[in-house]
Order: C-alpha cells, then structure tokens, then sequence
C-alpha cells in the first residue's frame, strides 16, 4: 500500500473515531466493523474479533450483573480493543433504559 492510500485511510479513520459519540443503533455496528476493517489495512495485521463486545453491540446479550463483570474483566485483559468503547457505551444506554423503566 503506498502513502497516499495510507493518508487516505487515515483520515476516514479518524473521521470515524471522531463520529462514534454521536452514532447509534445500526450505524454504531457498521461504524465499528468499518474501523476494524480500517485497522487490518492500516496495520497489515489481521485483527480477532472480541465475541463478548460484539455480542453486546449486536444486542445478543441480556444486561445481568455477570455481563457486566465480564465486560469489566475482558476490559481490564484488552484495553485497547477498538469494540471496548461501543461496547461500554451500548451497555450504558442498556442500563439507562433498564433504570428508566423501573421508576
């Protein structure tokens, strides 16, 4: 890959980090595959998918006191996995809305 196509990959990744607070749903999904897509051409390596946050951003998990303490240990193991942030923040609209309905 030469520099130009480098640059360019740079600036639509950066585009996407800048977007990811102000995205939700669906588009948060595509968004983060888009940005491990980015990250394989960026970095030439190939990157493993963490099934427990995409389990979250694909709403396959129901919100318990052990999903979150899974969330937190894996979080702890693997801080910079770029679905930790969807993740945390699908999670907290979760809870906002489990809290919503319980008052």
């Amino acid at each position: 890959m030469n520099s130009v196509e480098k640059l360019k990959l740079t600036s639509e990744l950066r585009k996407i980090i800048d977007q990811i607070p102000d995205v939700k749903g669906m588009e948060k999904l595509n968004i983060s595959k888009r940005l491990r897509e980015l990250i394989v051409l960026l970095t030439d390596k190939s990157v493993s998918v963490n099934t427990l946050f995409q389990s979250v951003l694909d709403g396959k998990t129901d919100l318990t006191l052990n999903l979150l303490e899974s969330v937190k240990t894996e979080a702890s193991f693997n801080p910079e996995d770029p679905l930790l942030i969807p993740a945390v923040k699908k999670l907290s609209e979760m809870v906002a809305s489990q809290v919503s309905i319980g008052t």
